[in-house]
């Protein structure tokens, strides 16, 4: 008898023993379940787990699954196993509720003989109502095989198990069946994709999965990567907007103590079950578009980018950064346009409108447009759109923003910009008779230094020079809480008079520190001589 005979012997030995073990197996805890964890894609966190069945037999050790699930649907006996499972993940559930420990929902598999053999919604109503936890955390997976070979079966399942109040997810999406006609014909929360689909990676094999996740979202699905395996994984599915992602690279299945153990060692936190809907709001915005898109996340205080295409990304520099570094440049600086950004996030969150603002970056006119998707003990959520008129095609918007800039005349008297790797300052709008004149380029300390001789006066000469040091320009204005440096000098007026002027500095947001602004205008008690003797 050959190595194959062997095997297929054992198999026949193995699926004997399970057939008429299972009952005492079940008894005396052979059966375990084993949790894999499911990560929250635009946050990291832990949002949810998968439950699944392993047999450690006290005769035959370790059994995989397919040693155990065939024979017990081939026996018809299926239904018992799957019904011990939703016991024990309600158990698991409601004993780390009652202990105050971090809790996450679980999916829970099942098989068509099931619901052939048993009233699998009342094994779970039953259940949930035994160890009295919320509906929301058991998800109920089925597979598109069994749609196929019972459509009228599964209709009813699937609509019995939502109108109870229980997520359904398709589990296997894309596995040889025509998926996009049951995602037609029959309600589901999530599709579930196995990284299998990916394993070549190609382009081709890339562009399938993303117009998937697109289409689902469009259709109000959400969508899960089984499967993940590596960073790579990672970075493409959160790029597309895959709202979960599961697989080794987070974990493999492990008891539920050892679960939570592994998930505290790799230092990933837990969503509370509260801001479930929150981020799923967020997932739904999240997805692959030809349009700049970002979702970031509001406090009160901080920002926070859970998401940024790179259209997105193109539109503000032209190097790839990562989501990280796009976080730092644009929310994690000492910039005025912080300032800014805090006014415009305030008039959204207000409103709850599509809300349009203009500002410069980096020599750039940017209209950005944002509207509030959720909101929660005091976070916002925003959906956000860019567009850098410099080098948009629509010059006509283009002009008519530069106009309005223009009505910045009203606030200064001129607004300069330096240059201190060039040592250069050069007026961008207005002029005094303190300035260089205008479309002239100046040395910036020659500049500098004639207009102290000629019009600071001498009590403010050693305060000006140390307002205007360049070489610790760049930190002082860091450390200013206002993202600017201000402080009132005195200019000489007509005669032996002298007028209060006020100065401010700030950085020019993404010029690493070499470019700044340098805005002048008459204090409050100066109005009238405001515009007076500009030759």
């Amino acid at each position: 008898m050959g190595k194959a005979d062997n095997n297929a012997v054992n198999d026949r030995n193995i699926a004997d023993y399970v057939v008429k073990n299972i009952d005492v197996a079940i008894e005396k805890g052979w059966v375990k379940v084993f949790y894999q964890p499911v990560i929250r894609t635009l946050t990291g966190q832990l949002c949810g787990a998968e439950s699944l069945a392993r047999w450690v037999d006290p005769v035959l050790g370790f059994l995989s699954p397919d040693k155990f699930i065939g024979p017990l649907e081939d026996s018809g006996q299926i239904h018992k196993l799957d019904s011990f499972i939703v016991e024990k993940v309600c158990s698991d559930i409601s004993e780390r509720l009652e202990k105050n420990l971090d809790t996450v929902s679980a999916s829970v598999n099942f098989s068509k003989l099931d619901f052939e053999n048993a009233d699998m919604l009342r094994v779970v109503e039953n259940a949930v109502a035994k160890y009295n936890i919320p509906r929301d955390y058991i998800h109920v997976e089925i597979t598109e095989s069994m749609i196929v070979s019972d459509a009228i079966l599964m209709k009813k399942v699937i609509d019995g198990f939502r109108n109870a109040g229980f997520e359904v997810w398709m589990d296997d999406f894309g596995s040889g069946y025509s998926s996009l006609n049951h995602l037609k014909d029959y309600e589901f929360d999530t599709i579930k994709m196995d990284m299998e689909f990916l394993a070549s990676f190609t382009d081709k094999s890339k562009a399938i999965m993303t117009s998937a996740i697109t289409m689902a979202k469009d259709i109000g699905i959400l969508t899960l990567a089984e499967g993940v395996e590596n960073e790579e994984q990672v970075e493409f599915l959160n790029s597309i907007g895959c709202g979960k992602l599961q697989g080794y690279y987070y974990g493999k299945p492990q008891p539920i103590e050892d679960f939570f153990d592994h998930i505290a060692e790799k230092g990933i936190t837990i969503e509370p079950r509260k801001w479930r809907q929150y981020y799923q709001a967020a997932s739904f915005y999240a997805k692959y578009t030809e349009e700049p898109l970002e979702i970031i996340e509001d406090d009160g205080k901080d920002f926070r980018t859970l998401f940024m295409n790179d259209a997105y990304k193109r539109q503000i520099v032209t190097r790839n950064y990562s989501l990280k570094e796009m976080d730092q440049l644009i929310y994690k600086t000492k910039s005025p346009l912080l300032k800014k950004y805090r006014e415009y996030a305030n008039i959204i969150e207000k409103t709850k409108n599509n809300e349009s603002f203009y500002y410069t970056y980096d020599g750039n006119i940017i209209c950005f447009q944002g509207k509030e998707i959720a909101e929660l003990d005091g976070k916002h959520l925003i959906k956000g759109s860019i567009r850098n008129i410099s080098i948009d095609n629509d010059f006509k918007k283009q002009t008519n923003v530069v106009n309005k800039l223009r009505e910045l005349n009203h606030l200064f008297e001129s607004v300069m910009i330096i240059n201190i790797e060039n040592d250069t300052i050069f007026p961008l709008i207005g002029r005094s008779k303190y300035d260089a004149p205008a479309g002239t380029e100046k040395v910036l300390q020659e500049h500098l230094n004639k207009l102290v001789e000629s019009f600071i006066a001498d009590v403010d000469r050693d305060k000006f020079y140390k307002f205007t040091e360049m070489t610790t320009l760049k930190s002082r204005i860091e450390a200013s809480d206002k993202g600017y440096i201000e402080n009132l000098f005195r200019f000489k007026g007509p005669g032996d008079t002298y007028i209060w002027k006020e100065m401010s500095i700030m950085m020019v947001p993404g010029s690493g520190g070499k470019e700044f602004l340098v805005c002048g205008k008459a204090t409050a008690d100066d109005v009238e001589s405001l515009f007076s003797d500009n030759t």
